[in-house]
């Protein structure tokens, strides 16, 4: 993979980090106390444990796993400074 593609997939996680942020209420009532997996916008997996969901990604989504973003959904809305 280029370089420019490799910044265009790292501004894709980045999108789906903000995602999160904006749908948390919306994933916590599907996902509360869930690992979840994210790619382009879409929850993919999800998992209670997060080395469960790892192993599903390396087995699942290996060509992508560098750019897919993980989040733990809990009880809690979750703030970010960047």
């Amino acid at each position: 993979m280029g370089k420019d593609k490799d910044v265009e997939k790292f501004l894709e996680s980045l999108r789906d980090t903000e995602w999160v942020l904006k749908n948390y209420k919306a994933l916590k009532t599907k996902y509360e106390g869930k690992f979840i997996a994210v790619f382009k916008e879409e929850v993919i997996l999800s998992n209670e444990d997060i080395d469960g969901l790892m192993e599903e990604l390396e087995s699942s989504f290996s060509d992508i796993i560098d750019f897919v973003t993980t989040e733990f959904v809990g009880k809690k809305e979750v703030f970010v400074i960047i």
